[in-house]
């Protein structure tokens, strides 16, 4: 699971991967207790299937985060071209 920080509007950056930028905190502070979680897709449908990035990161994320007492609401982050009617869908998708 990544260790995954709470970020505020002034929260330092630094370079991350692929060009982005990351909280600094993420070096330093211990795993946020998620509340929400706003997930990437490449696609979805209105079932809640995903299609993500292919690491699966973000599934184990949401696999760990569901064993919590208090589990995260998830949100998916798409387009409206992106939602889909089917996908095609694993075993240990989340």
């Amino acid at each position: 699971v990544l260790p995954y920080v709470e970020v505020f509007h002034d929260s330092e950056l630094m370079a991350g991967a692929f060009g982005t930028r990351i909280p600094k905190s993420v070096l330093t502070e211990p795993a946020a207790n998620l509340t929400h979680l706003l997930v990437p897709a490449l696609a979805v449908t209105s079932q809640g299937d995903r299609l993500g990035f292919g690491e699966g990161y973000f599934d184990a994320t949401i696999h760990a985060a569901r064993m919590e007492s208090n589990p995260p609401l998830c949100w998916g982050v798409v387009y409206t071209a992106q939602c889909v009617d089917a996908l095609p869908v694993s075993p240990w998708d989340e």
